[in-house]
């Protein structure tokens, strides 16, 4: 079903929605082995994300989404999706989490507080979703499934989910920025003599280049 998108403020910082009337009439219609009733929304761009649903509403045609669902999807209000229950979703096993800045080291009880935000704000975890903890920008990277092979969503309802905390995002910018810094300082310009401008040699090339030039002077005595 292709349903029009409302941004909804109260959704604010979740991956759930709420959903016209007419799912509901079709939900009674459907046995669902889970608690947690989860579908899945495509953007006519092709981004797909598997959610949870929160309640229903009076409309008939309308969804409404949060503002995390919408910056995944990369739509806005008046947007148009596609719409459709999903039911026997994989169970993660094991999910990889990588925060955006060093500073979040500095967080107290952080698997409390993700094991907290999952709980009642996104039951349904997608790959490459974000979200924040205490102001701290947090994605998930990968999750796997109890066969320890990955899957791109997963309903965390009743799980035992084990968390990895990967090398945050400004730490491997640092350390992408030292490394160019080794390689610029391994490497000099030195002029080409029978060509216009110069020609990047590293140490070892400049070392070989300064001892055939003390060769070819000495010759020359």
């Amino acid at each position: 079903m292709n349903l029009n998108v409302v941004v909804d403020g109260t959704l604010r910082g979740s991956y759930k929605v709420n959903l016209p009337q007419p799912f509901l009439n079709m939900l009674l219609e459907t046995e669902f082995g889970s608690i947690q009733k989860c579908v899945s929304l495509k953007s006519s761009n092709g981004c797909e994300i598997c959610v949870a649903m929160k309640e229903f509403t009076d409309s008939a045609d309308q969804i409404y989404i949060s503002d995390l669902v919408a910056e995944y999807l990369q739509i806005s209000d008046n947007a148009q999706i596609q719409v459709k229950f999903l039911d026997d979703l994989p169970t993660p096993y094991v999910i990889n989490v990588q925060a955006d800045r060093e500073s979040f080291g500095l967080m107290e009880n952080v698997r409390e507080k993700l094991e907290s935000y999952i709980s009642v704000s996104a039951p349904c975890l997608n790959k490459n979703m974000s979200f924040s903890l205490d102001g701290e920008k947090l994605y998930i990277r990968e999750l796997y499934g109890l066969d320890m092979i990955a899957v791109p969503y997963a309903l965390t309802e009743c799980c035992d989910l084990h968390v990895n905390f990967l090398e945050t995002v400004e730490a491997e910018e640092i350390k992408k920025v030292k490394e160019a810094q080794k390689v610029a300082e391994s490497t000099v310009v030195v002029d080409t003599g029978n060509r216009l401008g110069g020609r990047t040699l590293t140490r070892e090339e400049q070392r070989e280049h300064r001892l055939r030039r003390y060769i070819t002077a000495y010759n020359g005595i």
